[in-house]
């Protein structure tokens, strides 16, 4: 994830890769399958976006990619 402008000209720029929205997933050694190993090792990305407008609903929906689009963009907040 960074602030530069994505490769994907379908996407117009509006890609989960420069979405504030979107993290990365890492593995863990207590994992018995999926995701199972060190914590250093990337396994995937996560679009933490509110869905819902209560406060305490949490979620997110998991990508293989760090590519793609949904009407939940938001601009990468620049570092001040």
């Amino acid at each position: 994830m960074d602030d530069k402008k994505c490769y994907k000209p379908d996407f117009n720029n509006q890609c989960c890769c420069n979405c504030n929205n979107q993290i990365e997933l890492r593995k863990h050694p207590g994992n018995n399958d999926f995701g199972k190993g060190s914590i250093m090792e990337k396994c995937g990305y996560v679009c933490v976006a509110k869905f819902d407008m209560d406060e305490n609903y949490k979620t997110g929906i998991f990508f293989d990619s760090v590519h793609g689009m949904c009407e939940m963009w938001q601009p990468i907040k620049q570092k001040s």
